[in-house]
C-alpha cells in the first residue's frame, strides 16, 4: 500500500492534462516557474471544460512561484493545467486516490 503522505511530481510545458480524466486525484501542491516572460498556470478536474479548483498563479520572468495546500485539493475527474506565456513550466504535486 503505498504511503498516504507521498506526492509524486507531474510537470507540463503547455496546457493540457497533467493526468488523464477517470480518476481521483489529490494535489497538495502547485510550483510555476516564469520563462522568457511572464507566465500563469490555473488547474481544473474534468478537463478544459471543466471546473477551476485553483485559481491562476502568475509568475515572472524567470522566476518561481510555489503553494502548497495544507490541506490536499481532491480532484474528482483527473487534472487539467492550463498555462500562458513563452517557455514556461507547471509541476504538480500529486497522489491518484482512486481509478
Amino acid at each position: 500500500m503505498p504511503n498516504a503522505l507521498v506526492a509524486e511530481p507531474k510537470t507540463i510545458a503547455a496546457s493540457g492534462d497533467v493526468v488523464a480524466q477517470g480518476a481521483v486525484y489529490k494535489v497538495f501542491g502547485v510550483i510555476l516557474v516564469g520563462g522568457v516572460d511572464a507566465a500563469t498556470a490555473s488547474l481544473k478536474s474534468g478537463g478544459t471544460g471543466g471546473t477551476e479548483l485553483i485559481p491562476p498563479l502568475k509568475a515572472a520572468i524567470d522566476t518561481v512561484v510555489s503553494i502548497m495546500f495544507p490541506v490536499p485539493i481532491t480532484f474528482t475527474d483527473g487534472v487539467y493545467g492550463t498555462i500562458t506565456g513563452t517557455t514556461p513550466d507547471l509541476t504538480v504535486l500529486l497522489r491518484k486516490v482512486t481509478g
